[in-house]
């Protein structure tokens, strides 16, 4: 199974980029608020989440997706990363930073996301999408 994450080059505004994550046959666009990180500060946290989803055999990372300037915004928007031995298992999420513990850090998104759940909190089955390791690496790697 393939993975990949990046932007297309499409700029709706100097405020947002058009972004898409491919995870094996299933393709998924999204936009990027450009306004607290650039494209690179995206880049960079993406290979950061993949390195801390590759170092351990259970570990919880995520893909930010969107993201603004915590001090002022109520959520985040992020792909979380759930490692199962060889697997890793991928949903959509919000941070929502007034309801965090712990201050949020945009360095290590991955601390502020949730324990995996298969079903949501009105019992409906969770969309995710599985994705092996290898495929995550073969990503980083070709960066």
């Amino acid at each position: 199974m393939s993975f990949s994450i990046g932007f297309e080059g499409v700029t709706s505004s100097e405020n947002l980029a058009l972004g898409r994550i491919r995870l094996g046959e299933f393709s998924e666009i999204f936009w990027s608020n450009l306004s607290y990180w650039d494209r690179s500060d995206y880049r960079r946290s993406w290979a950061d989440a993949v390195d801390v989803v590759e170092s351990a055999e259970h570990a919880v990372s995520c893909l930010v997706t969107s993201m603004v300037d915590p001090s002022d915004g109520n959520f985040v928007v992020c792909l979380p990363l759930f490692r199962d031995g060889d697997a890793v298992f991928v949903q959509n999420s919000l941070i929502m930073l007034d309801q965090l513990e712990n201050a949020f850090d945009p360095h290590r998104p991955w601390c502020a996301v949730r324990p995996r759940s298969v079903v949501s909190e009105d019992g409906r089955r969770v969309s995710e999408w599985a994705v092996d390791l290898a495929s995550l690496g073969e990503w980083a790697r070709s960066r």
